[in-house]
């Protein structure tokens, strides 16, 4: 789940992008908004964000200072900036964002927009798994521990979690899905509520009487996609 900060001094322009955000729930979550730049910058410090929806003319510190302060972090989150003027195209691409959106914004538009930040979160997503945290596992008679990038997949049966490397091994973890879908971010997907998946494994959706399947680059396994995560997952591909 890409998590957003809406960030707009007009409280009736907040309100409205994070109502249009809802009919998108199952793709991203408004986590926070802030009413001006130096809020804004202050939240992003010190949380987790994926996207910023950032209003261009605001008192204090505009949308443009901070885009460039945030163009200075190892992994910054993407930006969608939000404006009713069309002249800051050019600089919304010369800052790298992912586009613009015009007020008042229309419901295509967002649409449009939100299909480019699927895939600028999966480039996110691969760098954050470069820095992601180890994972300690069980092999037999061994405690085993490998980065979490090197993870195919988690899969959930009753009251045990086991992972499949890319290199075939399989083994116990002591975690829940859940926890590990907490602790390891947007690097990994939550296909159903058995399986969750690194991102860049899957290659492949497929459908079938039975319902939607994914393939993975370094497994065999098929692994059913759950209704709620499909529109996620068509979104990688």
């Amino acid at each position: 789940m890409i998590q957003a900060l809406v960030v707009d001094d007009e409280a009736l322009a907040r309100a409205r992008l994070k109502r249009l955000l809802e009919s998108h729930s199952d793709f991203i979550s408004v986590a926070a908004e802030a009413d001006d730049g130096s809020e804004a910058l202050t939240k992003i410090a010190n949380g987790n964000f994926d996207v910023v929806f950032l209003d261009i003319e605001m008192r204090d510190v505009s949308g443009i200072d901070v885009a460039k302060s945030l163009a200075k972090m190892d992994v910054p989150p993407a930006i969608i900036f939000t404006t009713a003027y069309s002249e800051y195209a050019i600089t919304a691409v010369n800052l790298q964002a992912v586009g613009y959106l015009l007020k008042p914004i229309e419901t295509h538009a967002l649409a449009d927009i939100l299909g480019k930040l699927a895939k600028v979160n999966r480039i996110q997503a691969s760098h954050r798994a470069s820095k992601s945290a180890d994972i300690s596992y069980q092999l037999g008679n061994k405690l085993v521990r490998i980065n979490s990038n090197e993870v195919c997949y988690f899969h959930a049966d009753g009251k045990y979690t086991a992972l499949v490397t890319m290199h075939g091994s399989e083994g116990l973890v002591d975690e829940s899905l859940k926890d590990l879908e907490s602790r390891l971010g947007n690097a990994f997907i939550r296909i159903h509520r058995h399986s969750l998946v690194n991102c860049d494994e899957i290659s492949a959706l497929e459908q079938t009487v039975h319902g939607h399947f994914v393939r993975l680059k370094s497994s065999n396994a098929v692994l059913p996609v759950s209704r709620r995560a499909l529109k996620l997952v068509k979104s990688l591909l």
